[in-house]
């Protein structure tokens, strides 16, 4: 398995976070990156800054070059015990949007054109006025 990350913008800026809560989005998304995508396939990480509705946002972005959603389950995706993974409890998605939320972000979920899927999660900017 490959990893690849791109960081774009200047450096790092500050958001306010529950850094246990969000380590636990991530390392969820990533894990369902890595168990979605072929023997020797790719997962893309990218990251940068965004100004959107006059706020600045941090956005991260994780690609992967599994099947991808089907287009039937992208709007139940985030419903508790939804899954299509054997084994799998349906909660992940559920509670990585229930957190992200609370910081005051958003999380959504598609279909890359060339195959795979894309979770994009974006969280304000901490505002050090």
């Amino acid at each position: 398995m490959r990893i690849a990350n791109k960081i774009s913008g200047e450096g790092f800026t500050p958001i306010a976070m529950d850094q246990a809560r969000l380590l636990q989005v991530f390392q969820n998304l990533i894990e369902n990156a890595v168990q979605y995508s072929p023997p020797g396939g790719t997962i893309t990480i990218e990251s940068g800054k965004v100004c959107r509705d006059n706020k600045d946002w941090i956005w991260c972005t994780i690609k992967d070059s599994g099947p991808g959603f089907q287009l039937d389950d992208l709007p139940k995706i985030y419903e508790p015990f939804f899954t299509k993974r054997h084994g799998g409890t349906g909660l992940g998605l559920a509670i990585a949007q229930k957190i992200v939320e609370q910081h005051g972000g958003r999380i959504s979920a598609g279909n890359r054109p060339e195959g795979g899927a894309i979770i994009t999660v974006i969280l304000p900017i901490f505002d050090q006025r």
